[in-house]
Formats: structure tokens, C-alpha cells, sequence
């Protein structure tokens, strides 16, 4: 059965949130991972976030479940709009969010019809082989309206704000509304993700060196960069820095992440071989773990 929902990627460290909508929850996460993982999404600013941060730091949780597909687009508009301020004519949607487009309704997640992509295409569309512009010149009084849209004159007087100023209280409540939380202000202060992956340290011989909790601890003694050290741990590079990096492989002592494999697929349409990917383990070790 597709999950139609709208869901959210989250950087726990930031508290920046990406806010999109799903035929399918199941193969739209796994989509994304894939692309974020792989270094090619299509979000440049979540990607260089991913890159930075670490997938660790990442949540990926389902916001609504939308049982009539036709609402998606408009629950997805109201999160957008509630959370992120799409409407309001400031820069909060940018600095709270990663999404590109304040509104929603982008063809992500959805798939035409045969019957409508027939009708669309080829001598069926109405406009085959013609040109609206062709032998035409925009009027003296179209040029004036294009160049005050471009330069925005023609918005000023329906801006609810043209000619107003901002109170010396409420500068200082959007000033703390838009400021990132940090240190001990983040309500993720002290906390240890649970997502983190153990790190195993090699030498070039493949000799053991040393356990890590995770990348971070790594990164902040040796004085070298956690994208490295995950380079190395998703196989994209063999050495870094001199060391071989590995990430160690889950036991069966590790009770939580047995429950959250099995959980998502007994509640998804996820297949052993998409678990196997997503969480780099032998499809054996999967196969026992499902049927135990």
C-alpha cells in the first residue's frame, strides 16, 4: 500500500528542514538518501549541508499522512507556509528551510497518466509546431509593466509593508526568530545522536588501530575533515589521510537498529534488497534477522 504523505528532512545540528510531499514515503526516502549519499541531489543547499554535516545528523520523518492524494499539494503549501513563512516577503524561508520554490506543486512524485501524457504530446497538443510570438511585439504599455515586475515597483503598493517600518521590538523578536541556536540554546545541546555509526581506524596494511563513537571524534582529535573519514566508510575512497576508515558492522546486540529494520519493513513496501542497500549489511544477515 503507497504512504501519500508529506515528510521532512531535518538537520538536528542547523534545525534547517526541507518540507516535500509523496506518492510513495518509501521510495522517496530511499531516492533521496541514494542522491544525497551519492553526491548528485538536486537541492544544492541540503546536498552541501549533507556533505558537511554527515548523514548522522540528518532526520527524515513522515509530517501528515494525506489519505486523498488531491489534498497533497495543499497540506504540503500549508507546512510550507506555517513552518518556513513561504508567504510572508522576507528572508526566513531561505535562512529556516532548504527548500528552493515557496510554493508547492513541482511534478516531483508524480506520474501523468498514459492517457494524459497522449494527450499532451506530439500533434495531440493544440499548440504542435506553433509559436505564440512569432511576428508579434509586445505593446509600449506590456514593456513598462515587464520592467517594473522585474524591478519589483509593480508589487510596492500590494506589499502590506510598502511604506512601513518594523518596530525596535519586533526587529528584536524576528532577529531571535531567524538566529540559529547554537551551543547550549540548541535543544540538541549535550545530546548523543543516536544515529551516530561506530568508526573503525586501519592502517594502510589493515591493521587495527583504534574504535571511534563516531566520525566527529575522529575529525576533532587527529585535526582532519569528517567528510573524509566518511568518504572512506561509503567506499567512495579507499585511504584517507594515511588510514583505511570502516564503518563497524552492526551486532545482534544492537537491539534498536534490528527493530527500526524490521518496523520499516513490515510497514513499507520496501524490499530485502533496498534494506541490504540502505543499510550496507549482507542480504544473509538480513534474510535472518526478517524470519527470526
Amino acid at each position: 500500500m503507497e504512504k501519500t504523505v508529506i515528510y521532512s528532512i531535518l538537520n538536528r545540528i542547523t534545525n534547517e528542514i526541507y518540507i516535500g510531499s509523496a506518492i510513495d514515503y518509501t521510495r522517496r526516502w530511499i531516492n533521496h538518501k541514494n542522491l544525497l549519499s551519492s553526491n548528485k541531489h538536486y537541492n544544492t543547499k541540503l546536498q552541501n549541508s549533507w556533505n558537511f554535516y554527515g548523514k548522522d545528523n540528518f532526520i527524515f520523518e513522515i509530517v501528515e499522512y494525506v489519505s486523498d492524494r488531491n489534498n497533497l499539494i495543499i497540506r504540503e503549501q500549508y507546512y510550507l507556509d506555517n513552518i518556513l513563512f513561504a508567504l510572508e516577503n522576507d528572508n526566513r524561508f531561505h535562512q529556516l528551510g532548504f527548500n528552493t520554490l515557496r510554493k508547492a506543486g513541482n511534478s516531483l512524485g508524480y506520474k501523468h497518466s498514459k492517457e494524459s501524457i497522449e494527450k499532451m504530446s506530439g500533434k495531440n497538443n493544440p499548440m504542435y509546431g506553433k509559436s505564440v510570438w512569432i511576428g508579434k511585439q509586445h505593446t509600449d504599455e506590456s514593456k513598462k509593466l515587464i520592467s517594473d515586475n522585474t524591478k519589483g515597483l509593480a508589487l510596492k503598493e500590494k506589499n502590506q509593508f510598502y511604506g512601513k517600518q518594523h518596530t525596535e521590538q519586533s526587529k528584536i523578536k524576528m532577529s531571535k526568530n531567524n538566529k540559529r541556536l547554537s551551543g547550549m540554546d540548541n535543544p540538541n545541546y549535550g545530546k548523543e545522536s543516536k544515529n551516530r555509526r561506530i568508526v573503525l581506524q586501519y592502517d594502510i596494511n589493515n591493521n587495527f588501530i583504534r574504535e571511534w563513537s563516531y566520525a566527529g571524534d575522529a575529525s576533532k582529535i587527529l585535526g582532519i575533515h569528517m567528510q573524509g573519514i566518511f568518504s572512506c566508510c561509503l567506499g567512495r575512497q579507499k585511504t584517507y589521510k594515511g588510514f583505511i576508515w570502516k564503518y563497524k558492522t552492526p551486532n545482534k546486540e544492537n537491539k534498536e537498529l534490528e527493530m527500526e529494520i524490521i518496523n520499516l519493513y513490515n510497514e513499507t513496501k520496501i524490499t530485502q534488497r533496498e534494506i541490504c542497500k540502505l543499510y550496507k549489511m549482507s542480504p544473509n544477515k538480513i534474510s535472518k534477522l526478517l524470519k527470526a
